[in-house]
């Protein structure tokens, strides 16, 4: 993930133009990783909400459950990833 504000914006912004789930799953990741660890601007909060409202709609689609449920397996998997990172020092 690029340490510069606006290169990193700018990618994250392509991958929520993809179109591909997988690129919105990376930018959830990414902007919630960096949210734990630093913070993130006003613009990255807009997005990260933006970003996770479609994964969390697609994945409650794809699984037949309730908004409500997805965004719990949402973070419940974010957090099992961020312990683990915290764990192994990363």
């Amino acid at each position: 993930m690029a340490a510069n504000w606006s290169r990193r914006f700018k990618n994250n912004i392509e991958k929520l133009r993809s179109g591909d789930i997988y690129q919105v799953a990376e930018v959830v990741r990414n902007l919630s990783i960096r949210e734990r660890e630093r913070g993130l601007s006003a613009g990255e909060k807009r997005m990260i909400q933006k970003a996770r409202q479609i994964l969390v709609s697609e994945l409650a689609y794809a699984t037949g459950n309730t908004e409500e449920k997805a965004e719990a397996m949402i973070d419940k998997v974010l957090d099992e990833a961020h312990g683990s990172r915290v764990a192994r020092g990363a």
